[in-house]
């Protein structure tokens, strides 16, 4: 079950669709060099982080960090190649994936003192491999998803200007596509909060 919080984590972080976000609707893709450029903005986010893990559970955390990422991407989906509306939904959405690159150690060792809890092997290489695996599958799986709706909206590499089922197929692919896979993400930290907030503090104590 872990293993989808770093498949959807790389799904979302993907940039397949951006590059043709910013050429084609915004009309510049130069321009997306900027928006990333801007996200740097964000990093001192990750110095609260430890902060943070003091006062709430890990999944309460990425919960939170992952509801910003609906709404960032929800603003961006309405922007219409507006690059002021862009910028806030963009740094409001960036902060969606620190913590869950920050915390995937912390994620691992909970489930491996879970499994000892259980009587079970600890399992750390294994499930390490399988978060590694399942990052490099949301990538792959994000950029054919991207490729197979392209084609399915009419889009054509070889137009200027593309035809208004591939630009609204591009705005659904940059930004509503990925403001679902948070809501994802938020249901599944809603899920493993039985085990950070109900069982690991029981393990702890004993």
């Amino acid at each position: 079950l872990y293993s989808l919080l770093p498949l959807l984590a790389a799904m979302l972080t993907a940039s397949a669709a951006s590059g043709y976000y910013f050429r084609y609707i915004v009309g510049n893709l130069g321009l997306q060099g900027v928006m990333a450029a801007l996200r740097f903005v964000i990093l001192p986010v990750m110095l609260a982080i430890p902060w943070l893990m003091k006062r709430f559970s890990v999944s309460q955390i990425v919960l939170v960090s992952a509801a910003l990422g609906i709404v960032g991407n929800i603003v961006s989906s309405f922007a219409l190649g507006s690059l002021p509306v862009l910028i806030v939904g963009g740094l409001i959405a960036a902060v969606a994936p620190l913590p869950v690159s920050y915390t995937g150690a912390v994620f691992i060792l909970d489930l491996c003192t879970y499994n000892e809890w259980k009587g079970n092997r600890r399992l750390e290489s294994t499930i390490s491999s399988f978060s590694g695996i399942f990052n490099k599958l949301g990538a792959a799986a994000m950029a054919l998803i991207v490729g197979f709706v392209l084609q399915q909206a009419g889009y054509d590499g070889t137009l200027a200007t593309q035809p208004a089922s591939a630009l609204a197929a591009i705005n659904v692919l940059a930004y509503v596509l990925p403001a679902g896979g948070w809501l994802l993400v938020v249901a599944l930290m809603w899920f493993y909060g039985r085990v950070d907030r109900g069982i690991l503090p029981t393990i702890q104590h004993e």
